[in-house]
């Protein structure tokens, strides 16, 4: 029963110890998304100010 016992709390601890890995790889992959949804927004930004410039005309010394 002892044997048992020690058996069980070994496995919830590599379980813990698994469950502790899978959430800090969630949050790297959430952020490295975070990071990348903000910069296509910045280059979404960039292209719309790039064509909003072009269409109102030439550019002064052109």
């Amino acid at each position: 029963m002892q044997k048992q016992l020690e058996t069980n709390q070994n496995a919830l601890k590599k379980l813990h110890s698994i469950v502790q890995s899978l959430e800090q790889a969630i949050k790297f992959e959430q952020q490295k998304q975070q990071k990348q949804a903000l910069q296509q927004d910045r280059t979404k930004k960039r292209l719309r100010t790039i064509s909003t410039n072009r269409s109102q005309g030439p550019e002064l010394g052109m």
